[in-house]
């Protein structure tokens, strides 16, 4: 069996595999005031039942990356953790080579292994877009994130609310919680919407979009262009592909 573990901004998610087969999937939140021994009870507890000997780590939260590697080492023998040096099986150019995050290297990687010539859409804390065409990563591109959006509307106002999700809001409010709603959650589905539309012009060439990340069902009912693959496990799968192509020279 082998422990994935995605440590992201607002949460940490892990997956295990028994071969290539996810058979659990579990999340707890991404707090950086926690140390070693607080995430040794957690990962035990979740874990415990399992025969689990090897782990791979991907982290964009510096903060959390040792404290998460130094309990998983407490309880799994072999640990190995991806970094933007990591050989993840895509041809990616120089300038591009060390500065992307194992979010990205293993959406990347999933997404060209599974489905080929790629768009891969993120929508999490950040949105972002990653660009994969004949096995290379062209580039990507990244965004606020659509909660983040909201709230930094609310934050940075006097008077403007902090607003819920949107079941179907129209191109424009009639009052302010319904015009925070459209320029929020209808403006970032727009804005994926013409990016996609604006990579193929550039690249010319027809992708495949691949969609994960927490905020893809807020704008399902919101995209012109509907997307080709939804999968939400699309990261854990990418931190397996990289350690199979790693861990014979790691271990």
């Amino acid at each position: 069996m082998l422990l994935t573990v995605d440590i992201g901004n607002t949460n940490i998610g892990a997956a295990i595999f028994d071969k290539n087969n996810i058979i659990n999937v579990v999340k707890t939140p991404s707090l950086k005031n926690k140390n070693d021994d607080y995430y040794s009870s957690i990962f035990f507890d979740l874990f415990k039942n399992y025969p689990i000997k090897n782990a791979v780590i991907g982290s964009v939260v510096s903060e959390l990356s040792s404290p998460v590697k130094n309990a998983l080492q407490k309880i799994i023998p072999n640990i190995f953790v991806v970094s933007s040096e990591t050989y993840c099986g895509l041809k990616i150019k120089k300038q591009t080579k060390y500065k992307k995050g194992a979010d990205i290297l293993a959406t990347s990687c999933a997404a060209n292994t599974l489905y080929g010539d790629s768009i891969v859409i993120d929508a999490g804390t950040a949105t972002t877009l990653q660009i994969i065409k004949n096995r290379e990563f062209l580039g990507y591109i990244i965004a606020p994130g659509l909660s983040m959006c909201a709230k930094a509307l609310h934050d940075e106002t006097s008077l403007l609310p902090l607003v819920d999700t949107p079941k179907n809001p129209a191109c424009w409010g009639n009052n302010t919680i319904e015009a925070i709603q459209t320029g929020t959650f209808y403006g970032h589905a727009l804005m994926i919407d013409a990016l996609i539309s604006e990579i193929e012009k550039k690249a010319k060439h027809k992708f495949k979009t691949i969609a994960t990340g927490g905020n893809i069902p807020k704008l399902l009912n919101l995209m012109k262009r509907p997307f080709d693959v939804i999968d939400y496990e699309l990261i854990f799968k990418g931190l397996k592909l990289i350690y199979n192509l790693n861990h014979e020279k790691t271990f």
